[in-house]
Parts: structure tokens; C-alpha cells; sequence
């Protein structure tokens, strides 16, 4: 029996006011980074098209605005996932604070 493959596709999510915080662990000293008052819009939402993808938000305890653009193809069983056409801007950005 075959599998039926998924298929769907979304105009556009958005996320608003959200928060991301990455930890690491393992380094020395251990790592924590987080970006707050995140708002990204995905447009195009698909398994197998190309999403148009925006995100901004404010890095780290310093404040620095962070801006994200690009584009996004979901890895398949086939070929590995690819983000092109990226565009990623950061203002005065500390790097002792991050």
C-alpha cells in the first residue's frame, strides 16, 4: 500500500508579542540568549513551496533590534531544507550582553 502524501497550505501565520530563549549548556560560561517582543509572519505556509518568512524583535538584555527576512523550504526525504534570499539586519548590538 502507498501513503497518501499531506498537502496543505496556509496565506499567512503570525506570531505576535512572542518570546525565544536559547540555552546552551555545554559552553563555558553557559550560554542564554533570548529575543523578546517577537512578531514573525510566515506567508505561503507549505510542506513542499517556498515560505516567505519575517521576523522582528528586540536581542538580548542590551535591546537591540533584530530583523530577520527570507525564504524557507521545508527539508523533504529527498533533499535537505534551504532558507535563501536571507536578509538579517541587528542594531547596535553589545556583544558582552548577548
Amino acid at each position: 500500500m502507498g501513503e497518501t502524501p499531506v498537502s496543505f497550505e496556509i496565506d499567512s501565520l503570525r506570531i505576535q508579542q512572542g518570546a525565544l530563549r536559547w540555552s546552551d549548556a555545554t559552553t563555558r560560561p553557559p550560554t542564554d540568549v533570548g529575543i523578546s517582543a517577537l512578531d514573525v509572519t510566515v506567508r505561503n505556509v507549505s510542506l513542499d513551496q517556498p515560505m516567505d518568512i519575517e521576523a522582528k524583535g528586540v536581542l538580548g538584555a542590551g535591546g537591540s533590534d533584530v530583523s530577520l527576512r527570507g525564504r524557507l523550504v521545508l527539508p523533504t526525504a529527498t533533499q535537505p531544507g534551504v532558507m535563501d534570499q536571507l536578509e538579517l539586519t541587528v542594531e547596535q548590538l553589545a556583544l558582552e550582553e548577548v
